[in-house]
């Protein structure tokens, strides 16, 4: 048989044919049967099937002529209404008996008057029709519908060849076409189905060959690419599909080829107005009954919204993962229950655990037990209110240790509006309240410092007058006595005089020190502003005796500058660090001072650096505290005082002093002067 076209015209009709071989010797003889078998139909007769009977008797004739047809044949007579005849294939049609169908059924009997599937149409009176038809000695065909013995409608064809016109008897043959009107009916509601879903669909629908040139496309196609349904019709799917993707849906036409089945594509394409459009779909390949593919249907959609929202949530969620990872905020997320589900890297290593190791664990295990009411309060809170929760907790580490740390969390909602997970953000701050702590201790300690500062400013204020009286009183007597024993006194008891005057003046200068000392604090400054050269040179004026006498030589090269400060204040400072510089100069090497002011955006600095014989470093901070002695009074002479009432000045007025210095190499003392 030869193979079929893939599609079929409207022109062609294929028939089935039953062919049945006939030999030479039984065709003469089925021609002759014929032949008497018009002869006795001639002859009168007042019983039709008298003469049936008789052709009965030719077993050759109704064995070839109809008795191993594949159809059903029927000998009918329309003028009685009668079933005469018909073959095994009829009475397997019906399920009748031959007994049944040749004892008096008449044909209405076998054909319904109405049936649903032709409503309106009365079948017998189309029946009573083809008596004239028989009559006349024409041979036609006609659709019919017979009823079987169980009651099932069987649809036909049926081809009617008059027998004996004269007396109404038709030879009919019947095609059961019933699975073939089911089919077509199946088919046709399919098709109309199929009609509906491609007129209606949402989803574009296109078919096309393997080569990829489109058949046809639904109306809906237009709001997907852009191009109307007979536009894109004759266009080849190459046309608008973005040629990086070309690969893609070419090796889907391989699969279709090579293993026939539906698959999911996706791809992109360039809108008739340019726009770039991601879509999604599926493509079914029709295959004939030949296992050929006919044509391929694919349904596919606008998937470019997904798509872009896809790849925005995407490129959020490595933001937020990168910015997860490398924050130096510690986080963590936790189910409801306080189940950790994620922490991030600052968070472990605030905790000193690896990698992972948080995950799964409850925050009752890092959380101390004492802090586990505000976990539940924090709970509480969440479930009530959508607002942030802040609280600090103190977290064991991993190796035992306590971290405070403060924490700002958020409830994180699903779909459905129910909480599905909470974030805290946290802050390390240990150091802080360690600091806090610190400084609380400081404070207290500073207000114990200042109580006792201030009673010893007052002690010293009030000793300060209160030993100058007795203490004039015994350096007069002692004058006195030591002038009115005169020659009287010995070496020895001239000496014993000697100490109780000196003894007298250092402890006068002593009281007078602490005096000035006391008022630093009591007094408030005077600012006003000065030149400091002319300071400087009234200071140097001051000390002239003892510049001359050591040879001291102090340079400056400060120009007419003007600063604010309290002038009295400031000269003490200069005087003092200007005696000291002349009095720990180096043996016989005289002491060269140079003065240098140094101007930066918020102060004014001083340099006061000598040559002398400098401090060992581990002095450079106790010698700003009072009665601080690094030498004997043998060596140099002092209350210890100076530098403490420098060092109280210079913090009055907002600034600081220090001191660089090394053993042999002279000393720069150093301090700055806020601007105002």
């Amino acid at each position: 048989m030869p193979n079929l076209p893939d599609t079929i015209s409207a022109s062609e009709i294929y028939l089935k044919i039953d062919v049945l071989p006939i030999s030479e010797e039984a065709k003469s003889a089925l021609k002759q049967d014929v032949l008497a078998l018009e002869e006795s139909y001639r002859a009168e007769t007042e019983d039709p099937k008298l003469e049936i009977e008789k052709m009965r008797e030719d077993q050759h004739f109704f064995t070839r002529l109809y008795g191993n047809l594949y159809d059903a044949v029927v000998i009918y007579d329309y003028a009685q209404d009668l079933v005469l005849d018909c073959n095994d294939a009829m009475i397997k049609l019906l399920g009748y008996s031959k007994e049944d169908l040749e004892g008096g059924i008449i044909l209405n009997d076998i054909i319904p008057k109405t049936t649903d599937l032709w409503p309106g149409v009365d079948l017998h009176a189309i029946v009573a029709s083809h008596r004239g038809l028989v009559e006349s000695g024409e041979t036609f065909a006609s659709p019919g519908i017979f009823v079987g013995k169980s009651g099932d409608e069987v649809i036909a064809d049926v081809s009617v060849i008059p027998l004996y016109p004269e007396r109404g008897i038709g030879f009919a043959v019947v095609k059961d076409m019933t699975q073939q009107a089911l089919s077509r009916r199946a088919l046709a509601a399919s098709e109309e189905k199929y009609r509906r879903v491609f007129e209606n669909s949402p989803m574009a629908i296109v078919n096309c060959r393997l080569d990829g040139f489109i058949e046809m496309a639904s109306p809906s196609v237009s709001d997907v690419v852009g191009y109307a349904a007979d536009e894109i019709v004759g266009m080849n799917m190459l046309d608008f599909v973005i040629e990086e993707d070309w690969p893609r849906l070419l090796a889907s036409v391989d699969i279709y080829i090579a293993e026939k089945i539906a698959q999911e594509s996706a791809f992109r394409i360039s809108s008739k107005d340019g726009m770039l459009k991601y879509l999604r779909g599926i493509g079914v390949p029709v295959i004939n009954e030949e296992g050929r593919i006919v044509t391929v249907i694919n349904m596919f959609f606008d998937d470019t919204e997904f798509v872009q929202a896809r790849q925005q949530a995407r490129l959020l969620e490595r933001h937020y993962t990168q910015i997860f990872e490398v924050s130096p905020a510690p986080i963590i997320s936790t189910d409801f229950k306080g189940r950790i589900q994620l922490a991030s890297p600052s968070f472990e290593k605030i905790l000193g655990y690896q990698q992972g190791e948080l995950v799964g664990k409850s925050e009752r295990e890092i959380v101390i037990e004492e802090d586990w009411p505000k976990l539940e309060e924090a709970r509480k809170h969440y479930r009530e209110t959508a607002e942030t929760y802040r609280a600090h907790y103190h977290c064991r580490t991993k190796q035992g240790e306590i971290k405070i740390l403060e924490s700002e969390g958020f409830s994180i909602l699903g779909e459905d509006g129910r909480i599905e997970s909470v974030a805290n953000v946290f802050l390390d701050n240990t150091q802080l309240y360690m600091a806090q702590k610190a400084l609380l201790n400081k404070n207290e300690e500073l207000q114990s410092y200042i109580s006792s500062n201030i009673q010893l400013e007052q002690f010293a204020h009030i000793a300060s007058h209160d030993l100058k009286t007795p203490l004039r009183t015994v350096g007069s007597f002692t004058g006195l006595l030591r002038r009115k024993l005169g020659d009287r006194l010995d070496d020895k008891e001239q000496e014993f005089f000697d100490y109780i005057e000196q003894g007298t003046a250092q402890m006068a200068s002593l009281i007078n020190d602490l005096l000035r000392y006391s008022k630093v604090n009591s007094q408030e400054l005077e600012r006003t502003g000065f030149n400091v050269a002319e300071l400087l040179d009234n200071v140097i004026r001051d000390l002239d005796f003892i510049i001359k006498e050591s040879g001291a030589q102090i340079t400056y090269d400060i120009a007419d500058q003007q600063i604010v400060g309290d002038a009295s204040r400031l000269r003490q400072v200069f005087q003092n660090l200007i005696a000291n510089a002349i009095k720990f100069r180096k043996p016989e090497t005289p002491c060269l001072l140079e003065v240098v002011l140094e101007e930066s955006e918020k102060d004014w600095t001083f340099l006061f650096r000598d040559n002398g014989i400098g401090i060992l470093p581990e002095f450079h901070e106790t010698i700003f505290e009072r009665f601080t002695h690094l030498h004997s009074n043998d060596e140099y002479e002092g209350t210890g005082m100076g530098l403490a009432i420098c060092r109280k000045t210079i913090q009055q007025h907002g600034g600081s002093i220090r001191v660089e210095s090394e053993i042999g190499q002279g000393s720069t003392f150093i301090f700055s002067v806020p601007k105002i």
